[in-house]
């Protein structure tokens, strides 16, 4: 019996995806149903540490991020030994069961599969954090990169960034 395929387009988002080390890699991956529950401050939180997490567990450098109501962009670079599926893989469950422990959010918390894009240089590079820092410009959310705190942009999360790793 064949099983029906409610995201038709998932396996072509697999298509010729490849990992490798020490590349940086746009991501993009959305909550269940396009539900806001990352809108709660606790929750965005919760996201941003799984994501610190990653870069202290010595899977990935972070060069970027936004963490929107329903959705989350980020680059980030390969550590020696990760590949792209598992890092998202152990990333989402993490950040899933910590939303659903300490915010009481149900799952799914996340959509299945995610977009990504292989940087191809700097300028490239450049594009995607320029991209993904005035999401929320675009979304109405504030009138400046810098004052949405869920993201790179904001002075409270320099910290976050991975620079050297961009030099």
């Amino acid at each position: 019996m064949m099983k029906h395929n409610p995201n038709p387009g998932q396996r072509a988002l697999r298509k010729g995806r490849v990992s490798v080390e020490n590349t940086a890699y746009f991501i993009t991956t959305s909550t269940a149903d396009a539900r806001p529950i990352l809108a709660a401050p606790d929750a965005a939180r919760i996201a941003v540490d799984s994501l610190r997490w990653l870069r202290e567990a010595g899977r990935v450098w972070i060069l970027g991020y936004v963490v929107m109501p329903d959705h989350v962009h980020l680059v980030l670079a390969l550590r020696q030994g990760a590949t792209l599926p598992k890092v998202i893989q152990v990333w989402k469950g993490f950040t899933a069961r910590s939303l659903h422990r300490k915010c009481g959010v149900p799952s799914p918390v996340w959509q299945r599969g995610y977009y990504d894009h292989g940087i191809r240089d700097a300028k490239d590079l450049q594009i995607r954090l320029q991209y993904l820092h005035e999401n929320p410009v675009r979304k109405g959310l504030v009138d400046a990169p810098a004052k949405y705190e869920f993201s790179t942009a904001h002075p409270s999360r320099q910290g976050d960034v991975d620079a050297w790793w961009m030099a």
